[in-house]
């Protein structure tokens, strides 16, 4: 019986494990994991699991209603988000120029992946980062208030109770209803830019008024275009929070300006290849290497190369910060990339009405 492979191809195989058997043991290694993660990536796209059929339940007439009243008022929310990306506006100066931050979490391959990036400015007086802010915060308090518990994202249909007190009374109050009905119990709030607050509640409270989704989601929208302009003034809290653990921890930062681009170059020069990435809110350049000490020294090196009098800072967190977490509301539409534009003067500029969003 001939063989499948003509004598050129088995001798390319001959050459092939020739050289992979004059490597040193851990590229071996490497290259023999990554040749497994491969394998079992082709296996697992070939031969899914065997699932049973998903079976769609059947909505009853309550929950038509409210599917038609979520349906109507998801479309008024999109619609209203191209709107705002649809308009010209204009970065703060120091918006996605400055700083890099450095992650990094253990590599399915071997070694540590690392990604060095450089996120928006966030600031209140950007209104780039504002109204990104605004979409992501009425997105995922649209989801929380519409859909109801669960895998199946049936619409909401129980009614929901709604609670107005001030900022100082806020943390009694939360601890009250948790007292009362667990801290599980599901709550939403919404911290106005006058001191007042929002509670929306899943659960029966004294003073609290019951209220329809489709009606909740009416006071809550109206709540965040008043939001107060400080972090974590809007919060989900208890079976409504959507903050999902994140496997990347941060290591370092650094204030000085990293040129990415250059930065690839360097790191391909010491062997370890580097990927270049860019979204609507950050950039940067991720890289796989053996250590976390070894991803240190090149994160370093990389700055000390375009910054010698700078110097990265170990990162000591005090509390669950944006980094460490992530949201799983649907993102903001990523709007194309705008044209560079000459930043007028403060006295020239007029304030944006996303400003204090």
């Amino acid at each position: 019986m001939c063989s499948p492979l003509s004598d050129a191809d088995l001798e390319l195989i001959r050459r092939a494990e020739a050289r992979f058997d004059a490597l040193p043991p851990e590229q071996r290694r490497l290259i023999e994991a990554a040749v497994q993660f491969g394998q079992r990536a082709v296996d697992a796209a070939l031969n899914p699991p065997d699932v049973g059929p998903s079976i769609i339940p059947e909505l009853s007439e309550e929950e038509e209603d409210a599917d038609l009243h979520r349906g109507r008022l998801l479309h008024r929310l999109q619609k209203r988000c191209d709107e705002l990306y649809r308009q010209k506006l204009q970065r703060h100066p120091a918006c996605g120029l400055k700083g890099a931050l450095h992650l990094s979490r253990p590599s399915a391959l071997g070694g540590v992946e690392s990604v060095l990036f450089r996120p928006r400015c966030g600031r209140i007086d950007c209104p780039c980062c504002q109204r990104r802010r605004l979409c992501r915060t009425l997105k995922r308090a649209a989801s929380c208030v519409l859909t109801g518990d669960g895998a199946t994202y049936l619409p909401r249909t129980e009614p929901l109770f709604l609670l107005e007190t001030t900022l100082a009374r806020w943390p009694a109050l939360d601890r009250a209803i948790r007292r009362k009905h667990g801290g599980k119990t599901g709550r939403l709030r919404v911290i106005r830019s006058d001191g007042s607050v929002l509670v929306v509640m899943e659960q029966p409270y004294p003073g609290a008024e019951p209220f329809a989704p489709h009606l909740v989601w009416d006071i809550v929208e109206a709540a965040i275009d008043e939001l107060a302009p400080k972090r974590h003034a809007y919060r989900q809290l208890g079976r409504w929070s959507d903050a999902v653990r994140s496997g990347w921890k941060l290591v370092q930062r650094t204030s000085e300006f990293v040129n990415f681009a250059s930065a690839k170059g360097y790191i391909d020069g010491m062997g370890h290849k580097g990927r270049l990435f860019r979204t609507s809110e950050l950039q940067g350049l991720i890289f796989r290497t053996g250590t976390q000490a070894e991803a240190n020294t090149l994160v370093g090196a990389i700055v000390a190369a375009a910054h010698p009098t700078a110097s990265v800072s170990e990162y000591l967190p005090s509390s669950l910060e944006v980094l460490g977490e992530s949201r799983t509301a649907t993102g903001e539409p990523t709007p194309p990339d705008d044209p560079p534009i000459d930043f007028p003067r403060s006295e020239e500029r007029e304030p944006s009405r996303w400003a204090m969003a």
